[in-house]
């Protein structure tokens, strides 16, 4: 909720989250993957041009209220940082190191052990890092490149 567009860095594939944005008022530097970057790719064009919060990665406020509305009407059952939770318990049953996780994450190696590892099945997570953004009909994937340096 309070990250900012500008904190996303595509290029060097992380988030600079800036202390002063964190619960615990440490700065970090999580890393981007290859699925997160597809779904950022996809976000950060439309997130530009939106007048409510300008700037904010989620340009709404109230999303809790808008998850309850929608799990009400859906019947789906929504965990407050469930995706949070999901994200920390897949990359700590596949990664292995939490140090690291923990770290981007801005709590302990103690709490990664305890809350998230072994709560979800390697199969899982593996799937949960698969889930990618529907592809666009209309749109063909270049790879990227650097340009060319001028003389």
């Amino acid at each position: 909720m309070r990250l900012e567009i500008s904190d996303v860095c595509l290029k060097e594939d992380v988030i600079k989250v800036r202390a002063s944005r964190t619960k615990k008022k440490v700065r970090r530097v999580v890393p981007v993957n290859k699925v997160l970057k597809s779904w950022l790719k996809r976000l950060l064009p439309q997130r530009s041009g939106v007048a409510h919060r300008q700037g904010y990665l989620v340009p709404v406020n109230g999303v809790s209220k808008n998850m309850a509305r929608l799990t009400a009407k859906t019947g789906v059952e929504w965990k407050h940082n469930g995706l949070r939770n999901t994200y920390l318990s897949s990359r700590a049953v596949l990664e292995k190191n939490l140090a690291a996780i923990a770290f981007d994450a801005g709590t302990s190696p103690s709490t990664i052990r305890s809350n998230y590892l072994h709560l979800v099945p390697q199969k899982d997570a593996r799937a949960w890092f698969k889930i990618m953004p529907p592809r666009r009909a209309n749109v063909i994937d270049l790879p990227e490149q650097e340009a060319p340096a001028v003389a």
